[in-house]
């Protein structure tokens, strides 16, 4: 596929290059990461002030309490928190990088595309058990855990999708997933809604799984697949 090739200004790049390595080396370090992640979201949006003013004791409404607590993720829950299957130790690191990853995009910098792909790459080699080389993470990105989701070299994945990694998710070297895709790896029992079994879904090497797809939990999308835009793939 033919791409024109896109940089910054150099004063911008050494910013950005600055930026995600220092995030990068902090979250490599035996530093703790809630303390990584609140302070990475504090700068990012642009709240040191009045973090620093709460925290050396002046007054805050309750909203702003509220709002300044929930920069450290150890201060949040998300969804798949609740899961009873959820393996407690892995769970625990994935969740804040997965708070930094939702609360990333919830910023005006996640539409600078240059900055914002390749701090979620860094952030991907952190979160996924196998996160490969020159991906393309594109804004609004769900996962379960991040843990059990294995990523193959040059894989683009668009707006909106969702990876459901409560089984195990692989997918494959040059594959492409589209906006508004679901890819799953667990499935509820049809008469008791709280029996949940998990599986292992893949996309295997240069699959395309195509705008608002579903696949369902231990399909296989085989190399050079097409999965169509809107398609349900149930086996």
């Amino acid at each position: 596929m033919t791409k024109r090739h896109v940089s910054l200004p150099d004063g911008a790049e050494a910013g950005v290059r600055g930026f995600i390595d220092e995030v990068d080396d902090r979250l490599s370090s035996d530093e703790d990461t809630c303390e990584v992640v609140r302070d990475t979201l504090i700068d990012l949006h642009g709240d040191r002030e009045r973090w620093e003013a709460w925290r050396d004791g002046e007054s805050v409404s309750k909203a702003e309490r509220v709002r300044l607590q929930g920069y450290d993720p150890c201060n949040a829950t998300l969804e798949s928190e609740y899961y009873a299957e959820k393996d407690e130790d892995r769970f625990r690191q994935s969740k804040y990088l997965q708070w930094l990853w939702r609360q990333f995009d919830a910023t005006p910098m996640a539409d600078n595309v240059e900055f914002a792909l390749r701090f979620r790459q860094m952030l991907g080699d952190h979160l996924f058990a196998e996160c490969g080389e020159d991906c393309r993470f594109f804004k609004g990105i769900s996962v379960t855990y991040g843990h059990n989701i294995e990523i193959g070299d040059n894989v683009v994945i668009h707006d909106d999708v969702h990876l459901d990694d409560r089984g195990k998710l692989t997918i494959g070297d040059r594959a492409s997933i589209s906006d508004g895709v679901h890819l799953y790896s667990h499935d509820h029992d049809l008469v008791d809604q709280t029996e949940v079994r998990n599986f292992h879904t893949k996309v295997e090497d240069d699959a395309r799984v195509t705008y608002d797809a579903m696949v369902r939990a231990g399909c296989r999308i085989g190399e050079n697949s097409v999965v169509g835009a809107r398609s349900v793939v149930q086996g």
